[in-house]
């Protein structure tokens, strides 16, 4: 199926970023900006690099380096790649970075079409408080938003959450006709925003197991839990049923078997899979 192969793509490369950042450092918890509204789950970074970017607004520079020291290491270093958040210099190439005619058009978009994220919150809020009840062993995600440059939708850094809102800007956006299929901008629409949030979050959580050895059918049969999962804490089935029923005929007949412990199943059996398949090599 179209929809698993895009979505597997998505979220092994939102793991290598995840990966990527796994030694990060957390900031020292200084209240966040005034910006935006503290009883909100989604944190607003986007608006300070907005404030920064556009009329160079050092205030809003000093809190990207300090209060989202973290965010904005993972901005310059890994999604942007534009060297070492510390470098000399840095300063000047986030700028110069975001002068991109296609980022600067980006930039006026996201913020017209965000302006209001009351929905968005509302939707993550729901799925917040569902995880606390069926996944009491996984750190809620703190979840924020910021602008990169069309690359990846979601990035994790421990339990950390980035939304990158110019990858939802829907599925008729000019620039997303340039570099995507069809199949693939139909998912970069603001709906798909919560969803695929909480679900490469859970990836993160309860990752894949031996990737390269397992078959594609236990690879998408993890993902197809994740999915599972993730219609449970939306609470409804955003993922269709034909893509989840094989995971809802198993529990059907595991009625005791909780989400944890079906993804924890899902990752076991990747395990066999690949063992049984390097046994078979030999």
């Amino acid at each position: 199926m179209c929809i698993v192969k895009k979505y597997l793509f998505s979220a092994i490369m939102a793991l290598f970023v995840s990966l990527a950042l796994g030694g990060c450092s957390y900031g020292d918890g200084t209240p966040i900006s005034s910006l935006e509204d503290s009883s909100m789950p989604i944190r607003r970074y986007d608006l300070l690099q907005v404030r920064y970017i556009t009329t160079g607004d050092y205030s809003a520079l000093q809190k990207m380096r300090t209060t989202y020291i973290v965010e904005t290491r993972a901005l310059v270093e890994s999604l942007l790649k534009i060297g070492a958040l510390g470098e000399s210099g840095m300063n000047e190439r986030i700028l110069e970075y975001y002068e991109d005619s296609t980022l600067s058009t980006a930039i006026e978009d996201v913020t017209n079409t965000f302006a209001n994220m009351d929905k968005e919150n509302e939707q993550l809020r729901v799925c917040l408080n569902r995880m606390q009840k069926l996944f009491p062993d996984v750190e809620l995600p703190d979840v924020y938003t910021q602008i990169g440059d069309f690359e990846q939708s979601i990035v994790v850094c421990g339990h950390r959450v980035g939304i990158s809102l110019e990858k939802y800007l829907g599925a008729d956006y000019p620039v997303y006709k340039r570099f995507f299929d069809e199949q693939q901008r139909k998912q970069m629409t603001r709906e798909y925003m919560i969803p695929e949030c909480v679900g490469i979050y859970l990836l993160s959580q309860f990752p894949f197991g031996d990737f390269q050895q397992s078959s594609q059918e236990s690879r998408d049969f993890h993902l197809q839990c994740i999915w599972y999962a993730v219609n449970k804490l939306l609470g409804e089935d955003f993922y269709e049923h034909s893509v989840v029923a094989k995971v809802d005929d198993f529990m059907q007949s595991h009625k005791n078997m909780s989400l944890p412990e079906l993804l924890d199943y899902s990752r076991r059996e990747m395990s066999k899979a690949s063992v049984a398949s390097m046994k078979n090599a030999k």
